[in-house]
């Protein structure tokens, strides 16, 4: 390798570091409420606070808007964008449980020893961590952890397509912010949800793995939208 092509690389490396450090950045800082909804992001004022450049900012924020944590508007800018509505969670519950589903399915046919390990390690990963407060920082681990456990089984399916739907819904971060200020309470029973998925798949058991996916998800869909529904109900002073 030439010296030259030496340093391109080694450019591009520290600059795609830079990004990821200011997007995780700014992503905590979103989900942790420091933005309000709507707030413009003026990508200079980012750069001088946050002491880089525009462009991993630029970069970063392209990033969160492919997440749906900012909107952007051409020839306007980066904004905030609002949390997710009590009915927009709900479309996103039905549309994992479609997907997970019949990933299930599939990965019972498919998803090979490896496969299982792997899910079993992360399920052991999640429990053993300790999520001791309600800011981001404090359970952003339980996101990427259970985020990993549910990408490895629509991974499991073989299926790419189902695989790019997934992702598409943009689970981690729609779920981190409806789960700030509240913390992880349920972690046993999230535990034991994925227990029983790992159990139907070792056994290749297509109706238990349906089942058990269905019961978890609905668990959760029912939690979070009973506490968002008691939330808007209350009189507002």
């Amino acid at each position: 390798m030439t010296p030259s092509r030496s340093r391109r690389v080694a450019q591009r490396v520290v600059r795609s570091g830079l990004t990821e450090q200011v997007y995780e950045a700014l992503k905590a800082e979103i989900i942790n409420d420091e933005f309000a909804a709507g707030e413009r992001l003026i990508i200079d004022q980012l750069a001088q606070r946050l002491e880089v450049s525009a462009t991993p900012v630029r970069e970063a924020l392209a990033r969160l808007a492919g997440q749906d944590l900012v909107l952007v508007e051409p020839y306007v800018g980066y904004a905030i964008a609002p949390p997710p509505t009590v009915d927009e969670l709900a479309q996103m519950f039905e549309a994992r449980e479609a997907i997970e589903v019949f990933a299930a399915r599939l990965a019972c046919e498919r998803m090979d020893d490896a496969g299982i390990l792997g899910l079993r390690e992360i399920n052991a990963r999640i429990v053993s961590r300790n999520y001791g407060g309600a800011r981001y920082d404090d359970f952003a681990d339980f996101i990427s952890d259970n985020q990993e456990f549910h990408e490895l089984l629509v991974a499991g399916a073989r299926n790419e397509s189902l695989q790019k739907a997934f992702r598409a819904l943009n689970y981690d971060t729609r779920i981190a912010l409806v789960t700030r200020g509240r913390g992880i309470p349920d972690l046993d029973e999230i535990y034991k949800d994925h227990e029983k998925i790992i159990t139907a798949l070792s056994k290749h058991s297509a109706a238990s793995a349906e089942k058990a996916v269905v019961a978890h998800i609905r668990q959760g869909s029912r939690r979070l939208l009973s506490e968002f529904r008691s939330e808007e109900a209350k009189p507002r002073r």
